[in-house]
């Protein structure tokens, strides 16, 4: 009766591994935001994938690439041949069941689509630029720098850029942008 119980067991506890290897790959990372990066390591500060000529690749909105784990704020994804990174602010977990359609657009201007935070007074809030050109600081005067690109020139984003809300201080609204709290003006913003 022992020997029956521990076969089993041994049965049981291969069918559900076998499963859950399964459906581990089955899922894909879903593209939510327009004009994705993929980076080449799970952190903000890191560089970008590019194209031959150096410029960087960008993924269209409902690209979906191979799940292959997850590094804190990052799925890992395969994409052409090669392990990479996507923020979980730009993307989703799908079981698989779509088709594996990928679509890259090469240089799309980014309007990131922040997800809300965990905040209650905050959470669904959002902050939409009426600006064109719009500089985010790193602190909520006009004394802050603004925040900038690797290369040390300052980060614009477009009219309508839609960034998570995360408060206000003065005439600035807190937001998240890629990772990183940021402040916006809000005579070049309007909250929703």
């Amino acid at each position: 009766m022992k020997a029956k119980t521990w076969l089993l067991a041994v049965v049981a506890a291969f069918f559900s591994t076998t499963m859950f290897a399964q459906s581990a790959q089955e899922q894909q990372v879903v593209i939510n935001g327009t004009g994705v990066r993929l980076r080449l390591e799970p952190n903000l500060k890191c560089d970008w994938l590019k194209d031959s000529k150096g410029a960087p690749t960008y993924l269209a909105k409902g690209a979906k690439l191979p799940f292959k784990g997850e590094s804190g704020d990052f799925y890992i994804v395969e994409y052409q041949n090669r392990t990479l990174y996507v923020s979980k602010q730009y993307a989703y977990l799908s079981n698989g069941q779509e088709s594996r359609n990928i679509q890259t657009n090469q240089n799309v201007q980014t309007t990131p689509k922040a997800q809300n935070t965990q905040n209650a007074q905050t959470k669904g809030r959002m902050v939409v630029l009426n600006g064109t050109s719009v500089r985010l600081r790193l602190g909520p005067s006009t004394k802050h720098e603004y925040l900038k690109r690797q290369d040390g020139s300052p980060r614009y984003l477009n009219k309508g850029a839609r960034l998570v809300y995360l408060g206000e201080e003065g005439d600035f609204y807190k937001c998240k942008f890629e990772g990183q709290t940021v402040y916006v003006s809000k005579q070049f913003s309007v909250l929703q």
